[in-house]
């Protein structure tokens, strides 16, 4: 069974089994309120000078994905309803980054910073078709530098998030296929890097990270959310993560397992009520103890910044249904109130 957005004059619809489940246009106004819960006091320790949430301006942003640029003080946003990319300085400052490729019908989803070679990495995707397009930027020209259609490595592939080796290189996951792909700009290498039923879901692949020593890439699947390892040596070895404590689950309609981040040697998954603080029981990730904490509706990505962990209110949920949006934000996420 498979769980997919449609895309028409309006905002995306769902169709389960082939079925329009729901669907509609959304309202340009701005719903009154925004989502709570989420903010509070840094962990224990970490400094940071940014502020505790940056409202975002645009009825119609609905940013999914968010990351940090740690040498210029800057979080970078994208968009499911225009395919841009936005800037949000520390100071709150927000601006056009990427504007988007002009009459084309795209949203801009997982984002990645390769700080060594000052790189932005962007999934984009079509609203008709779905396919996939990796942006690669440079985050201090603004030039885009690299264009790449998914489509040449697998018929029908799409995208949704990216994470970035140490020499570079991106592994993305496809929320449509159980693929993970890898896109070398050094070599020129694209290519199917690992493919397994574990990684195919009613509603697919989402976030994607490394672990902190480099030796497997842990991917989560949107609906039913499932943590996957898959080894860095043998992309053939790929399990589910053993999980205990909380649930790995979302409360909601549709809330499932989004966006990922690594903030010290514990993993952030964001669900659309939630956020998940996923801590290992060893170094190798084959089991780990699950705490969640309410983050409000609507969070669909975090990422580590100026030591402290910050979510989007992306309101994915909002978007697909066609229903009016509340006011989007990047908030802090009060690290102290995940409950074991």
């Amino acid at each position: 069974m498979q769980l997919r957005m449609v895309a028409g004059s309006c905002p995306w619809g769902l169709v389960m089994a082939g079925v329009l489940v729901f669907g509609g246009c959304a309202d340009d106004t701005t719903g009154t309120g925004g989502a709570g819960g989420m903010g509070g006091q840094e962990d224990g320790g970490a400094t940071s000078a940014l502020e505790s949430e940056y409202p975002l301006t645009g009825d119609d942003l609905f940013p999914e994905g968010v990351v940090f640029d740690e040498e210029r003080q800057a979080f970078f946003v994208g968009s499911l309803a225009h395919g841009n990319v936005m800037r949000v300085t520390a100071a709150g400052e927000q601006s056009v980054f990427y504007e988007g490729d002009p009459g084309a019908e795209r949203a801009t989803l997982g984002l990645q910073i390769d700080p060594e070679r000052r790189r932005l990495w962007v999934c984009a995707i079509e609203r008709e078709n779905y396919a996939g397009s990796i942006w690669v930027f440079s985050l201090d020209s603004g030039e885009r530098t690299h264009s790449i259609e998914l489509e040449g490595l697998f018929a029908g592939a799409s995208c949704n998030d990216i994470t970035l080796d140490a020499a570079g290189r991106a592994y993305i996951t496809d929320r449509e296929n159980p693929n993970i792909y890898l896109v070398d700009l050094d070599t020129s290498e694209q290519r199917i890097w690992a493919t397994h039923p574990l990684l195919e879901a009613v509603v697919g692949l989402n976030g994607i990270e490394i672990v902190p020593d480099g030796s497997a890439v842990l991917a989560n699947t949107y609906l039913p959310a499932r943590l996957v390892r898959i080894s860095m040596d043998d992309p053939n070895d790929v399990t589910e993560v053993q999980l205990t404590g909380q649930p790995f689950q979302g409360t909601g309609a549709l809330a499932g397992a989004d966006g990922s981040a690594f903030l010290s040697d514990k993993l952030y998954v964001a669900f659309p009520n939630e956020v998940m603080e996923v801590v290992p029981a060893d170094g190798t990730w084959n089991a780990a103890t699950v705490r969640t904490a309410v983050a409000g509706p609507g969070l669909t990505a975090v990422t580590a910044a100026g030591g402290a962990l910050y979510g989007s209110n992306g309101q994915s949920v909002t978007f697909v249904q066609g229903q009016e949006a509340s006011p989007f934000f990047i908030r802090r996420t009060d690290l102290a109130a995940f409950q074991p």
